[in-house]
C-alpha cells in the first residue's frame, strides 16, 4: 500500500465516521489549546514572581538580630552598621541601611499609649527601593 492509497483510505474513514472524526479532531483542538494555556499561564507566573522578586532586590541582604542570641552573641549595634558601611571594612556592600521597631509610650500632654515605633537610617528608603511612603506603611 503507497501513500496515495493510505490517504485516501484514511479520507474514507473520516467520511464514513464524520460524528467520530469530528469529536476526535475537537478533542486534539481543546487539548492543544489546554496546553498553550497552561504555558501561557506559568510563563505569566514566573514572570511576575521574576518581577516581584527584582523590586524588592535581588542583591538586598537583611539581618534580623535578635536581642540576644542562642549562642550568646551580643545584638548589632550602630557601631556596627558604621563599620559594614566602612568601604575599607567591607569593599563589597555599596549602602547599608539600619532599621530598629519597638513598642515604646507615646505621650502628649497628659496623656500615654503604647505605639509601634519604627527607625530608619537616611538611606533606608533608596536601599529598599521605597519610592513613597504613606501614612500606615
Amino acid at each position: 500500500m503507497n501513500l496515495t492509497e493510505s490517504f485516501l483510505t484514511a479520507l474514507d474513514s473520516i467520511t464514513a465516521n464524520k460524528l467520530r472524526s469530528v469529536l476526535t479532531m475537537l478533542g486534539v483542538i481543546i487539548g492543544v489549546a489546554a496546553v498553550i494555556a497552561l504555558l501561557a499561564i506559568g510563563n505569566g507566573v514566573s514572570a511576575s514572581i521574576t518581577d516581584e522578586i527584582s523590586s524588592i532586590g535581588t542583591n538586598l541582604i537583611t539581618i534580623f538580630p535578635n536581642a540576644e542570641n542562642a549562642q550568646g552573641y551580643a545584638p548589632l549595634s550602630i557601631g556596627d552598621v558604621e563599620a559594614l558601611a566602612d568601604p575599607l571594612n567591607a569593599p563589597d556592600l555599596l549602602e547599608v541601611s539600619a532599621s530598629v521597631s519597638g513598642n515604646l509610650p507615646v505621650v502628649y500632654g497628659r496623656e500615654s499609649v503604647q505605639a509601634g515605633v519604627n527607625g530608619v537610617t537616611a538611606n533606608h528608603f533608596q536601599v529598599n527601593n521605597i519610592d513613597e511612603y504613606q501614612l500606615g506603611d
